[in-house]
């Protein structure tokens, strides 16, 4: 087999390589957002004004189809819910209802209650952790993988302590280290007349 060293740029090929393989799982958690809370925030944050407000003229207010939420009594999130139907909003938010305008400019909204929004509170916890455990699993698999290889100066020996690295070795590497390497000796090739010597040996032997 061909030897095959691990310089700086195969390190850093196999490393974004093993990180790549967690990248589904974390998309995945990142996908498992709170869904079908729109309508739900929509109706608490208006109270009782909900009703009285639909009485009007949609010209008296914005019209928006999904409400933006930039924090949770404090914590972060940035999501978008999609509302069943257009609904009107308000110039400013009543806070006693747990809500109010992220900032003058903008839609998003920042829920903030000591227990009106504890149920949506938890929920993004738990996501926030399941993207912080995705994150994780992948941090330790690519910390163990630098550490094979960096215990290690060439490929072959690597692979022989742990032999999944194969699957993380970009192909074109993989290709050289299963070359059989010919090393063939060559002759050295003597620039003297072998015939002239052997005969000034053969002089000499006979007294000449």
């Amino acid at each position: 087999m061909a030897t095959v060293r691990f310089s700086d740029a195969l390190k850093t090929q196999i490393l974004n390589i093993a990180s790549k393989k967690f990248v589904d799982k974390i998309e995945a958690a990142k996908n498992s957002e709170p869904t079908g809370w729109g309508d739900y925030i929509y109706a608490q944050t208006l109270g009782p004004h909900l009703a009285d407000m639909q009485k009007l003229p949609v010209q008296f207010f914005k019209m928006r189809d999904k409400i933006i939420v930039a924090k949770v009594n404090g914590l972060r999130c940035n999501f978008t819910f999609m509302l069943s139907k257009l609904m009107p909003f308000p110039v400013s938010f009543d806070s006693s209802y747990g809500a109010q305008y992220n900032g003058s400019y903008g839609d998003e909204i920042v829920l903030n209650h000591p227990s009106m929004w504890d149920d949506y509170h938890a929920q993004l916890v738990a996501y926030n952790e399941r993207i912080k455990a995705a994150e994780a699993r992948r941090d330790e698999f690519v910390s163990a993988v630098k550490t094979v290889i960096t215990t290690y100066s060439t490929l072959a020996p690597a692979l022989k302590a742990w032999p999944p690295l194969w699957d993380l070795i970009p192909d074109n590497v993989k290709d050289t280290h299963r070359l059989i390497v010919s090393r063939e000796k060559v002759a050295p090739v003597l620039t003297i007349d072998l015939d002239r010597i052997t005969a000034m040996a053969a002089a000499n032997k006979m007294g000449f």
